[in-house]
């Protein structure tokens, strides 16, 4: 199985994963505070992603996500960085 295949298949294994985290957070947000979600997009295509939970008193980051082909730029260091 070729590099590309294996992360598909791997992805495709963690989005229910993530679905349930998901859901699960976006259920209690309102005891915590409000939950955000930003994108970083070049040329139309998502890069980056980022999920964050705001409070009156912090900002904090609850997941990040980027594209592989794009990882030397840091493309979820960028994100976070133009976010805050």
């Amino acid at each position: 199985m070729a590099g590309q295949e294996r992360r598909d298949l791997f992805l495709k294994r963690r989005i229910g994963t993530l679905h349930v985290f998901l859901a699960n957070a976006s259920s209690r947000v309102n005891t915590f505070g409000q939950l955000i979600g930003c994108a970083l997009l070049l040329d139309n295509k998502i890069i980056a992603t980022q999920i964050s939970l705001l409070n009156p008193h912090i900002t904090e980051n609850i997941h990040i996500a980027y594209d592989f082909a794009y990882a030397r730029f840091s493309p979820g260091l960028l994100l976070d960085r133009y976010v805050l």
